[in-house]
């Protein structure tokens, strides 16, 4: 009995076009997913602001550090899927969230309570914006030379 060959494996009679056309799609299911982007923005976010938690202080270089690597990673991921746009505003959306407890346990009045939570966390959503934007700029540059050499 001849054996039949693997899905993976191309066929003795399939074009080199055909070959294209099915690697193309197995990439796209190798994308991620939006909720595979949020893991990834949320985890170490999470995780650093679990850090500085423990260490007794409020929002510091845990949430900073975390912020910046789920903002990489999810910036990564969203090229993936060409969905960076979607993926740009939301690391400092993640840092308020996460970090809004912070205001709900702090002393003093309302107002005294936000500023200093906004002064705590701001570092932690610029480092995590300017991540997201070396993402976008280096997919922008490497873009421009892979077009620049197909036209060449």
């Amino acid at each position: 009995m001849p054996s039949r060959p693997s899905p993976s494996s191309p066929s003795p009679d399939e074009t080199s076009e055909s070959q294209h056309m099915r690697h193309q799609q197995e990439r796209v299911t190798q994308r991620p997913g939006p909720g595979a982007i949020a893991a990834l923005l949320l985890a170490p976010l999470l995780l650093g602001y679990g850090v500085d938690a423990l260490t007794g202080g409020g929002p510091g270089w845990g949430v900073v550090a975390g912020a910046t690597t789920g903002a990489l990673l999810a910036g990564l991921a969203a090229v993936r899927r060409r969905s960076l746009g979607w993926v740009a505003p939301l690391p400092a959306l993640a840092v308020a969230g996460v970090t809004a407890g912070a205001v709900a346990v702090s002393d003093g009045p309302l107002p005294t309570r936000l500023v200093r939570w906004a002064v705590a966390v701001f570092p932690a959503m610029a480092s995590a914006e300017c991540a997201v934007a070396v993402v976008a700029l280096t997919v922008a540059v490497l873009r421009s030379r892979m077009n620049g050499r197909r036209h060449a």
